[in-house]
């Protein structure tokens, strides 16, 4: 007996074979059950196996595996669609309905039913080979994919809290050691237009970079620039890159709801109490708890696959060293060759400066989810808080950002400072890069907040 697409049962059809399969005799036919009592359509999908669609909301619903030769002799077509009922509610003795229907009408609507071949699909023998899952009803909606928490360690690896606690303890520390020893001399001109230089420069790697490029892919660019802004982010000490992002898009993907790397809102209670946990979390205990527990498989993949990026961050550690060895070695130059200048530069252009702009990033996880305005409608508590705009090149108009999180322009108003924006803006005027994606007028009216 022979089933067409169209539902039509036919005598003497040729038959079909999958060689690719056939030591999967043992194979079960089907997986991932989600059946409802509604008729379906069954059909080979790209990965090998069959799919049975929900002619209802035109979806795919279940997955069957693929198998060469049934062993009472079933074969299936390279590309079958065969209208059949679901098999927990057809009767091994009698037609499908919708096989009966469908010899004196061809339902056409569907596309997946336009473009197929016909298939050699004993009935009785599918039916025998299946062992049929507890029933389920249309009540039952399809199963959401678990978000990814925790899926390669269940806390931050030591060599990264050792490196966070010196970004955070150290350079203040190192401050106050020098301005007692050399007080009235601690701080140059040189020492301040090397901090501002490296501040701006291994900033706009974060900002520019990390984030609307790498995290978000607001915009496109040259491998050169690529490089260049992957490698001044990295002087940051805010971890490698493909760390950064994975954790950057689990935040998104999880923005201020159980498994948020950095929120400041879940699980900390009420109160003034609650208020300072999750600020200090969103602050600087994630550093120490919740960072870097995934690495690629759903948030990172595409940076995974590029073997520029894993070279880079094979290279952190040198990374590391040549953010603090400038600041010193500019020192020194600049000073005659003095080791105590070289030293007061490495403090101020290094190790406070890699403070304070860490710190300043970090306030958009803490600050910015907790203070401030909510221009537009969101699924969780971002807002925008201007005074912190400009410390971070317009990263603070958080709200806006997590509004449209692939726009490459955060301050969407004319009063909202974003010297990235700045930045991209200009580079796209002398093509260093193109595509750059910004939502337009009509799509932030609709989320506008009145």
């Amino acid at each position: 007996m022979f089933a067409s697409e169209t539902g039509g049962v036919h005598e003497g059809a040729p038959e079909y074979s999958n060689p690719q399969a056939r030591q999967a005799t043992e194979r079960p036919i089907f997986e991932g059950w989600m059946l409802t009592p509604i008729s379906r359509r069954i059909h080979t999908s790209r990965g090998g196996g069959l799919l049975v669609m929900d002619d209802d909301a035109r979806v795919e619903r279940d997955r069957i595996a693929r198998r060469p030769r049934d062993p009472r002799g079933v074969r299936v077509a390279a590309n079958p669609r065969v209208a059949v009922e679901p098999p927990h509610v057809m009767r091994s003795g009698r037609e499908p309905d919708d096989a009966k229907a469908a010899r004196s009408t061809a339902d056409d609507r569907d596309a997946h039913h336009r473009h197929g071949s016909t298939v050699p699909l004993s009935r009785r023998a599918l039916m025998s080979a299946v062992t049929l899952p507890p029933r389920m009803t249309t009540a039952e909606p399809p199963q959401r994919r678990a978000p990814l928490v925790a899926t390669v360690r269940d806390k931050p690896l030591l060599s990264a809290r050792i490196i966070t606690i010196i970004a955070i303890v150290v350079p203040p520390l190192a401050l106050l050691s020098v301005t007692g020893l050399l007080w009235g001399v601690a701080v140059g001109p040189v020492d301040l237009i090397t901090f501002a230089v490296m501040y701006l420069f291994c900033g706009l790697g974060i900002t520019i970079g990390f984030h609307r490029l790498f995290s978000h892919r607001g915009f496109k660019t040259t491998r050169p620039v690529t490089a260049t802004l992957a490698i001044l982010g990295s002087m940051t000490l805010q971890g490698p890159l493909t760390q950064w992002v994975t954790d950057h898009r689990k935040h998104h993907a999880l923005s201020d709801r159980e498994g948020d790397p950095h929120s400041p809102h879940f699980g900390y209670g009420g109160g003034f109490r609650g208020v300072v946990r999750g600020l200090w979390h969103a602050q600087v205990g994630w550093l120490l708890t919740t960072k870097g527990l995934e690495r690629g498989e759903r948030y990172g993949k595409d940076l995974y696959a590029d073997p520029m990026i894993r070279w880079i961050d094979r290279l952190y550690m040198a990374w590391l060293v040549l953010s603090l060895g400038i600041p010193f070695l500019v020192g020194y130059l600049a000073g005659g060759f003095s080791v105590a200048l070289g030293l007061q530069c490495f403090v101020w252009a290094g190790l406070l400066r890699v403070f304070v702009f860490d710190h300043a990033t970090w306030s958009v996880n803490s600050i910015c989810h907790m203070y401030g305005r909510r221009d537009f409608e969101t699924m969780d508590e971002s807002r925008n808080f201007w005074p912190l705009a400009l410390p971070v090149f317009g990263e603070a108009w958080h709200n806006n950002h997590h509004a449209f999180p692939g726009s490459a322009r955060h301050g969407l108003r004319t009063h909202q400072v974003d010297v990235s924006w700045m930045i991209i803006r200009g580079m796209e005027k002398v093509g260093m890069v193109w595509d750059v994606k910004v939502p337009v007028a009509a799509r932030q009216e609709i989320r506008r907040n009145a």
